[in-house]
């Protein structure tokens, strides 16, 4: 009887190991399983915010290059009615760009951290769009100037403004384009 026992305790021993070891290996394999998906994410999350990081970057840099393009072109068209608006009679028909501002404005303002930079350069735009209000009635006024008097007085007068508005214009103008100069270099 004695021997009857010992073998049903090592055959009951016996059979509890194989699934004690086959728990521990589940285990084992569980925690190396989840432990190496949590490492293969991590590494891929980081890759996947470095590119991120990277094509934000890039399209920072694409806006604030088409800004830039955009706004000495305007200078340059700032300097031109400076000096053919010096002619009082001379009838100015181009406006001042803005559509590449309109086209990329609200991509820029989530991009960007320095709140002042974008209030400065929106400062500037709505200049920009005020002279070519102004050019819009002058250029409508002149038609009607050579009728009536007190329209081209007051067309002259507007002519005037659009000088004046002009050259402090031009000044805000070079300092949006080396703000602009700051921020790509140190992209």
């Amino acid at each position: 009887m004695c021997f009857t026992s010992i073998l049903n305790l090592l055959a009951t021993l016996f059979g509890i190991v194989p699934i004690l070891f086959s728990f521990a290996g589940t285990l084992v394999g569980a925690f190396i399983g989840v432990s190496g998906a949590f490492a293969i994410q991590s590494h891929f999350m980081k890759k996947s915010l470095k590119l991120r990081g990277e094509e934000e970057k890039k399209r920072r840099r694409y806006f604030l290059e088409i800004l830039k393009n955009e706004i000495e072109h305007n200078v340059d068209l700032l300097k031109q009615i400076q000096k053919e608006y010096q002619n009082p009679n001379w009838v100015g028909y181009y406006n001042l760009d803005t559509t590449n501002k309109q086209a990329v404005w609200a991509e820029l303002v989530k991009m960007e951290e320095n709140a002042q930079f974008v209030n400065n350069l929106s400062r500037t735009y709505y200049e920009y769009e005020h002279i070519n209000r102004k050019i819009d009635f002058q250029l409508n006024s002149a038609m009607f100037s050579i009728r009536d008097q007190r329209i081209a007085n007051l067309r002259f007068a507007v002519v005037q403004g659009i000088v004046l508005h002009v050259s402090s214009l031009l000044k805000g103008s070079v300092d949006r384009l080396n703000e602009i100069e700051e921020k790509l270099s140190s992209l």
